[in-house]
């Protein structure tokens, strides 16, 4: 989970009854909203999504409702939500499928929209961020 999340939650307006996480994975968004309930009303509805069933079935004990769907298509009407949020998911899109993500967060948002990023480049095939590989090479001068 991102280092910053106090940041994120500090974001959320106080008056959000209805929060989307986009990408929830195990529910670790919800979890920490929910011991965090004197911030939001009790009435607060919050939903996951994540295309992975295996991880949904973690996270429905966190979330109000969890749905199997693709970030990109968000079935959702428009103004849905006053909060989504998206931790660390537009990295694992292609252009075409982050720039898509983005337009329906936006169409199915009110309020809020709050997206984050890791800080930096991971590659995916060794495990190894761009600062360890500069590390490395700097190493074997």
């Amino acid at each position: 989970m991102a280092p910053y999340i106090d940041e994120i939650f500090n974001e959320i307006p106080p008056i959000a009854s209805s929060i989307l996480d986009v990408g929830c994975g195990k529910g670790t968004v919800a979890a920490l909203i929910k011991t965090m309930a004197t911030i939001w009303p009790e009435k607060c509805y919050i939903i996951g999504i994540d295309i992975s069933a295996y991880l949904l079935n973690f996270a429905k004990r966190y979330y109000d409702d969890v749905i199997q769907a693709h970030a990109s298509f968000l079935p959702f009407r428009d103004k849905t939500f006053d909060a989504v949020i998206s931790v660390e998911v537009l990295e694992h899109l292609t252009k075409r499928e982050g720039y898509r993500m983005l337009a329906e967060i936006e169409r199915i948002t009110r309020k809020k929209i709050i997206i984050t990023t890791p800080s930096h480049w991971v590659d995916m095939d060794k495990g190894l961020s761009l600062f360890d590989k500069r590390v490395r090479e700097l190493e074997s001068l």
